[in-house]
């Protein structure tokens, strides 16, 4: 899933933060599904504090992409979001039982897909 390889001369890497950043700090192989992360709450990867116009916000994927599969913890307050839905998804849902509709905040960000943020060149959802 995600097993992405990327160079750090990518586009998806192409941050321009310096090595020491807490940003990069992560000390995972590139080959890592989805990074892995497993980082606690804590975290600076966690506190961007960035609003949902940030690039790094709009991804636009549909609800089946493993890029939304993040396998958190429904107490997480990762997931505690509080935004409005139409009922709840499937429990086998990647979105880890958000309630999100295609149309909330979360997701209606329209990022064109040709964004350095998604310029991968990999199909939206699993094979």
């Amino acid at each position: 899933m995600m097993d992405l390889n990327l160079p750090l001369s990518s586009p998806m890497m192409d941050l321009n933060l310096p090595l020491s950043s807490p940003m990069m700090d992560l000390n995972l192989p590139l080959s890592s599904p989805m990074m892995d992360l497993n980082l606690p709450l804590s975290s600076p990867m966690m506190d961007l504090n960035l609003p949902l116009s940030s690039p790094m916000m709009d991804l636009n994927l549909p609800l089946s992409s493993p890029m939304m599969d993040l396998n958190l913890p429904l107490s997480s307050p990762m997931m505690d979001l509080n935004l409005p839905h139409d009922g709840p998804l499937p429990p086998s849902s990647p979105m880890m039982d958000l309630n999100l509709p295609l149309s909330s905040p979360m997701m209606d960000l329209n990022l064109p897909l040709s964004s350095p943020m998604m310029d991968l060149n990999l199909p939206l959802s699993p094979p």
